[in-house]
């Protein structure tokens, strides 16, 4: 989802100001990639939040635990793919 963003993005600011598209691509594609990581753990923090609120740390410890879990399979099938 991000390629095609960036590769967008890039081409319309080469177009526009004749820049390098390879070096317009990394930053966008950098500048992407940044900012929707800080979203996704932003909304990790904020589930958390919120299921320690309604159910309690217990509960809240095993959801963090789950989506633990959930990251190092996703790595491990992303290493050996």
């Amino acid at each position: 989802m991000l390629d095609p963003l960036s590769f967008s993005l890039a081409h319309e600011v080469t177009k526009r100001f004749g820049t390098s598209l390879g070096l317009n691509f990394a930053i966008f594609f950098a500048v992407l990639i940044l900012l929707v990581g800080t979203m996704q753990w932003l909304a990790v923090g904020w589930l958390m939040r919120w299921v320690a609120e309604k159910y309690g740390q217990t509960i809240a410890s095993f959801v963090c635990i789950g989506v633990a879990i959930g990251i190092s399979l996703a790595f491990v099938s992303w290493a050996f793919s």
